[in-house]
């Protein structure tokens, strides 16, 4: 199972400047409508679930994965397992359409038991990851 959003005072401290940055130069630029990112990930969960209701009869995503999205400063981050015949790209193309989204991350496997996979997971929160992020 995915980690998720859990992470370690230390690493919520390191990421602090960066998360202060990217929200308000972006509207300082007038590139935003909301002066921080994290405003925006109400009204993108709730698009997002609309969007994943929507593209299911297309990309077939509920019955070939098991997914964990999170929603983080305009970014979707999407960790979990999909069967190895799921067309990915299709899929991420039309989740990064949802409204207001920047970027979706692919941090899913076809292998859950890979000596590495593309995100920590509860069970080796510590383990090292294999390209976090892409």
């Amino acid at each position: 199972m995915p980690l998720g959003p859990l992470e370690t005072e230390q690493e919520w401290l390191d990421d602090s400047h960066y998360r202060i940055e990217r929200g308000n130069s972006c509207w300082v630029e007038g590139r935003c409508r909301l002066s921080n990112a994290y405003l925006y990930d109400v009204e993108i969960a709730d698009a997002v679930q609309r969007r994943l209701t929507n593209i299911n009869f297309a990309t077939h995503w509920r019955e070939q994965s098991t997914l964990w999205l999170t929603l983080q400063r305009r970014f979707i981050y999407v960790q979990g397992c999909v069967a190895p015949g799921f067309d990915k790209r299709s899929f991420f193309t039309e989740l990064a359409k949802t409204a207001d989204v920047e970027r979706v991350i692919d941090d899913t496997t076809n292998d859950p038991h890979a000596a590495q996979l593309p995100y920590r997971t509860l069970a080796d929160p510590d383990k090292p990851v294999l390209n976090p992020g892409n």
